[in-house]
């Protein structure tokens, strides 16, 4: 007896040693984050004071990408945008420009994207896809050719959306770069438009289409949770659903991305929940909860100098289904520990 318990707290023992580690690890990594985002905000500040404009404006997209990537901050990285606006007016001869433009387009309309302005947005994605094409920024003109069917889809084209998917993925690989990149980022963004429009076999087929060993990581972590949520919703498969949200939350812990693991264990709470398993269900509610409190502090909280009404609506109408949610649990387990 006392040699299996040994083994027990052994056992125990090395499982705390890996959350230990597992949490060191991502706060190491958010602390990069922030010290990445620091230092160019500092490198900025040195070169205004030497009046060189041609480091401001360079340093300037690495700023407000990372803001949007490792923090959600929209509200940041637009008051960054524009102040590279500015500088693009103001020094219309700067060699910078030209290596710029095509950043400032791209990001500019995924900020207005996100704020449901399509039209707008689709005006500065054609322009990024037009810069990236002519000067042969392979990576640029792949992500905004994508976002160009993105907004297609969103505003209910499916035909041009489609259209758009099967042109890009019909050119190959105009420029040199990886083509299973190239052709992944294709699917993923046609397994977003069959879920919106509720064709989930198509989904499933395009979102798992999409992922292969090298993928980057925030595309493995958005197509698993897609994946998970498929499985959740429309095919009940609860065991798929924790396996690919398993899957979506591990990439996101990779990386430090907070959004994705939001979104992770908002379906695993979800999962665990429709099968009984309250322990596990409390658990990922409260990594959810507590990690979307966080979050924001980062959110838009203004529209490109509008408040974003709608969303504050949405946001204060989640909270209290939450609240309500996290109120019903805690209820539920002390009844069923009650009755045991």
């Amino acid at each position: 007896m006392r040699h299996y318990i040994s083994i027990f707290f052994f056992l125990l023992g090395i499982t705390n040693h890996a959350q230990v580690k597992d949490s060191n690890f991502l706060q190491n990594q958010k602390k990069k984050q922030v010290l990445a985002i620091t230092g160019w905000e500092e490198q900025i500040i040195s070169a205004k004071k030497r009046g060189d404009v041609y480091s401001e404006m360079m340093i300037l997209p690495e700023l407000f990408k990372h803001k949007i990537r490792d923090f959600g901050d929209n509200t940041g990285a637009y008051k960054d945008i524009m102040c590279l606006k500015k500088l693009i007016e103001a020094n219309p001869n700067s060699p910078a420009i030209k290596q710029v433009l095509p950043d400032f387009n791209m990001t500019m309309g995924m900020l207005l994207r996100d704020q449901y302005r399509y039209d707008e947005s689709l005006v500065y994605f054609l322009e990024a896809v037009w810069l990236a094409k002519r000067d042969s920024i392979f990576d640029i003109y792949r992500d905004t050719s994508n976002h160009v069917g993105e907004i297609l889809s969103l505003q209910g084209k499916n035909k041009d959306a489609l259209d758009q998917f099967s042109k890009i993925e019909l050119e190959g690989l105009p420029f040199e770069g990886d083509n299973k990149e190239y052709l992944a980022r294709i699917y993923q963004f046609k397994a977003e438009h069959f879920f919106r429009n509720n064709q989930m076999d198509s989904t499933l087929y395009y979102a798992k289409k999409s992922l292969y060993d090298l993928a980057p990581l925030n595309m493995k972590s958005d197509r698993y949770a897609l994946i998970a949520d498929v499985y959740l919703n429309v095919y009940k498969e609860i065991d798929s659903v924790i396996y690919y949200a398993n899957k979506s939350l591990d990439a996101a812990l990779d990386m430090g991305a907070e959004r994705e693991e939001i979104t992770a264990h908002n379906i695993l709470r979800k999962a665990y929940q429709k099968n009984g398993n309250f322990k596990e269900a409390n658990y990922h509610f409260e990594k959810f909860y507590g990690l979307q409190q966080k979050q924001r502090s980062f959110r838009n909280a203004l529209l490109i100098g509008n408040l974003n009404l709608q969303n504050e609506r949405e946001e204060a109408s989640l909270q209290q289904v939450l609240a309500l949610e996290r109120f019903s649990n805690q209820r539920l387990m002390i009844w069923i520990v009650s009755i045991a």
